[in-house]
């Protein structure tokens, strides 16, 4: 890689934290939070302690970012909330960004506008971490990123009808991006002057870390792509043993909520035709019967 240092850049929501409200609390007591605003709490995803003392200990060779589709302040106020909490350094973060930098709306979060804003910062040692599909499977970043299991502890069921609570308890997503962290840093001791993506397939080979890249069909919403796509990303997930073999992601859940929505349509629609066809029909017979009460006088010849 031409640049040493690595840079890894974090979405916040769903990705490092879950922001609780305080009448939610009770059952997520026994969950790392820390108090954020007007009553709220935080829950911090499940060893993201292990993750900065990780970035803290490797400060010259990685160099984490913010990156949120909240506003600029809202990434700010997440930034300095976790310094305070994890002892981290004022320049800990290359950069706390927000919806304001997100210029290209159609690939959001494009890490070609990261590598114009810092000239160190490259497709072949810079990467996005996010739990949103759109935010990673596009043109510009799907060999630059990696997709992580949302963190939302709140959801309605989980796979293995598992508790969420337990779900989220047992989340083990960063002791992975730790593992996948350690082996970029020894491939970059005898970096190469390479020019190809950190995780294109030819360096997921070259680096052994083809476990992690899965095959992911999801609902798109970009514009100009198909309505169901399947792209070859880096995942990591607590579905399936890390090492352990290829990892399968559902696909979100709007593809039922929208079949479901046309199914409702066309059963109104066969309702109203329905409707239709059976005043036609009644119309016709009050025509005949009428025609039998008042027959049409036939003209003499």
């Amino acid at each position: 890689m031409i640049n040493n240092t690595i840079f890894i850049v974090f979405d916040i929501d769903e990705t490092l934290l879950h922001l609780l409200s305080e009448n939610e609390m009770e059952q997520w007591s026994k969950m790392n939070t820390i108090d954020y605003n007007d009553g709220n709490k935080i829950i911090l995803r499940p060893h993201i302690e292990k993750l900065f003392d990780f970035l803290k200990e490797n400060e010259n060779k990685i160099k984490p970012a913010i990156w949120t589709y909240g506003n600029e302040k809202y990434a700010t106020s997440i930034a300095e909330l976790l310094k305070k909490q994890f002892n981290l350094s004022n320049g800990f973060f290359l950069f706390t960004w927000g919806k304001e930098n997100i210029i290209y709306h159609s690939t959001p979060k494009n890490m070609n506008y990261v590598y114009t804003k810092f000239k160190n910062c490259n497709k072949t040692n810079t990467f996005l971490v996010d739990n949103l599909y759109t935010n990673i499977a596009h043109t510009a970043n799907k060999e630059n990123s990696i997709l992580i299991e949302s963190f939302y502890p709140f959801k309605s069921f989980h796979e293995n009808n598992t508790s969420p609570v337990i779900a989220a308890e047992n989340d083990n997503c960063f002791l992975t991006l730790i593992d996948i962290c350690k082996t970029l840093i020894d491939s970059n001791k005898n970096a190469d002057n390479t020019t190809i993506p950190i995780f294109s397939k030819e360096n997921i080979k070259k680096l052994d870390l083809l476990s992690y890249l899965n095959q992911i069909e999801t609902k798109s919403l970009i514009p100009g792509e198909s309505l169901t796509t399947t792209t070859e990303l880096m995942y990591i997930g607590n579905t399936t043993n890390q090492k352990g073999g290829k990892q399968y992601r559902k696909p979100e859940k709007t593809h039922t909520k929208k079949n479901h929505t046309k199914k409702n349509h066309t059963t109104k629609n066969h309702i109203k035709k329905t409707h239709k066809s059976k005043r036609n029909i009644t119309r016709r017979n009050i025509k005949k019967s009428l025609r039998r009460k008042n027959p049409t006088n036939k003209k003499s010849k």
